[in-house]
């Protein structure tokens, strides 16, 4: 549990883990059911990092998450399903744990844990607010322009040929020195093993690693992957997502495990690849036939042991032993000449979907959801009045980490428009 592991706080009730985990078989298919195409679908890579955050939320190794409405119904029916398992365990030891869909702004949906302790009720919340909210390690850290220094904080979901960032935070420079920096580095390090020890005992597939990305990050990759011996193993270990991550997409060719040193030939053709194609816009789906080239290279450089069990798994009549180098640099080789990836022709065959956008509620519904939640705070949820427990591992922060979070459009907007927003919801 975050709380015990974060920040240190025995207090909370143990959570159920040996209860849940045999009540959890489910959870693998019916995220799968819903992000099968997740490696090359926008919508589905948000809904896939909206069900896992949601999942970790429950577990308790996150105090919540944060995102848009679009996918708000798919999410609560998550929780539901997930509480109803909660509540059926004996003694109430599971009750304590729900989870609960908070609405706030005119877009944003939090997950929490109902009874949770560090959670910040309050509904206009400023930046360092969210960003205690979200268990960062940096809260408050936002960045005024691109050109402000900073790092970029990824915590990856790395079980498969689909690499999704889980949470993703910005560590302004310029307020960190090296001992506040390596204690940033270890609070991020404990979450993502938290998250990994979670999943262990779910005897749930999904594992997690730490990444960070500087402003020099894409070129230091770029110049690594034209070199003609391939990189150290601790190298590789804090850059293999860059590697595989080239294209604004989940999809990926590389892990961990990869044979980098045997396959380097490959890998770099495949990087190269990546790096070349003409990219004017982001479509919301991209090549399917791109993705299963990828999918040949990944099952191909993973050790023997895993490439089997890729193979097994695989709907493909894949060989089960990898190939050879040489055999296998040509065999990509012809398929990504074959290859003809077209953005525009990608963006007609799969155009933009209103139904998974943002919905910019309107201001009646906001005005009865804050109203009917200060009644049931105030009549039945008295906890939630308490002050929340704090979080003082970041002692300085940029005065934009003290401005409100944006509940709508920035800027002025006309008095009619304002009116019209105030009656009727409608696309962000």
């Amino acid at each position: 549990m975050a709380e015990a592991a974060l920040y240190s706080n025995p207090l909370e009730p143990p959570f159920p883990f040996e209860l849940l985990a045999d009540a959890l078989s489910w959870v693998p298919a019916y995220i799968e059911r819903h992000c099968t195409k997740r490696g090359r679908n926008i919508y589905q890579a948000r809904q896939f990092e909206a069900l896992l955050n949601t999942l970790l939320v429950c577990t308790r190794a996150r105090t919540s998450a944060l995102f848009g409405n679009a996918d708000i119904s798919l999410c609560q029916d998550f929780a539901q399903r997930l509480n109803r398992i909660l509540r059926s365990f004996p003694n109430e030891i599971g009750a304590r744990h729900e989870i609960e869909l908070v609405e706030r702004g005119h877009s944003d949906v939090w997950i929490t844990c109902r009874h949770s302790p560090r959670f910040i009720w309050k509904r206009r919340l400023n930046h360092r607010e969210a960003g205690l909210n979200l268990d960062f390690a940096a809260p408050g850290h936002i960045r005024p322009s691109r050109n402000s220094p900073a790092v970029v904080s990824h915590i990856v979901e790395i079980s498969g040929p689909v690499h999704a960032s889980i949470v993703i935070e910005s560590i302004r420079l310029d307020y960190v020195d090296d001992r506040v920096m390596q204690t940033v580095e270890a609070f991020n390090q404990h979450k993502t093993a938290l998250f990994n020890s979670t999943m262990v005992r779910l005897k749930l597939p999904y594992r997690f690693d730490h990444f960070l990305r500087t402003s020099e990050t894409e070129q230091h990759v770029a110049e690594t992957m034209r070199l003609a011996t391939p990189p150290s193993s601790e190298w590789w270990n804090g850059h293999y997502y860059f590697v595989g991550h080239v294209l604004p997409y989940d999809m990926t060719f590389c892990s961990q495990e990869s044979r980098f040193e045997q396959y380097w030939p490959v890998i770099q053709q495949v990087y190269d690849f990546e790096a070349k194609l003409p990219f004017n816009q982001i479509v919301p789906e991209f090549s399917e036939d791109l993705e299963k080239v990828l999918a040949v290279v990944y099952r191909n450089t993973q050790p023997y042991v895993l490439h089997s069990i890729l193979s097994s798994s695989s709907s493909s009549s894949s060989s089960s032993t990898p190939s050879p180098p040489t055999e296998l640099g040509e065999q990509i080789s012809e398929l990504l000449r074959s290859l003809v990836i077209d953005s525009d022709q990608l963006l007609r065959n799969f155009p933009y979907d209103r139904r998974y956008e943002d919905i910019r509620r309107s201001g009646v519904y906001c005005l009865w959801k804050a109203t009917s939640e200060w009644c049931k705070i105030r009549i039945f949820e008295r906890w939630k009045l308490c002050v929340p427990v704090s979080s003082s591992h970041m002692e300085k922060w940029p005065v934009e980490g003290n401005q409100f979070l944006l509940t709508g459009l920035p800027g002025k907007k006309p008095l009619l428009l304002r009116i019209k927003d105030f009656w009727k919801a409608r696309p962000v």
